[in-house]
């Protein structure tokens, strides 16, 4: 007759599983928190507020010029010939300029 008391071979699988599980999540937290130290770390480093970073860089890419417009060929052309008119630049200046712009399209 087996002894009551003492624990079923399902048991202790069920504490090993237990127990490996619990470790598992306790190494994503540690590992989660690490990244997140290092995260600030290197926002900081940035003169960024990690609280507000994502902001803060949205709002910089918004006033970069790597992310305006472009001008167009008429209005390039427009503000050479305008340089021209001030006597700014030469005539042969002027067509120079106007090849390279005409040469962009």
């Amino acid at each position: 007759m087996p002894d009551p008391l003492a624990p079923a071979a399902s048991d202790t699988g069920f504490g090993v599983v237990f127990f490996l599980i619990s470790v598992v999540i306790v190494v994503l937290i540690i590992a989660s928190a690490v990244k997140a130290s290092r995260n600030r770390s290197v926002l900081r480093e940035a003169g960024l507020d990690p609280a507000t970073a994502e902001s803060q860089i949205l709002a910089q890419a918004h006033k970069s010029q790597l992310l305006a417009p472009g001008r167009t060929a008429e209005s390039r052309l427009a503000e050479a010939h305008d340089l021209h008119e001030r006597g700014l630049i030469t005539a042969d200046e002027l067509g120079a300029l106007r090849e390279r712009i005409l040469g962009d399209l």
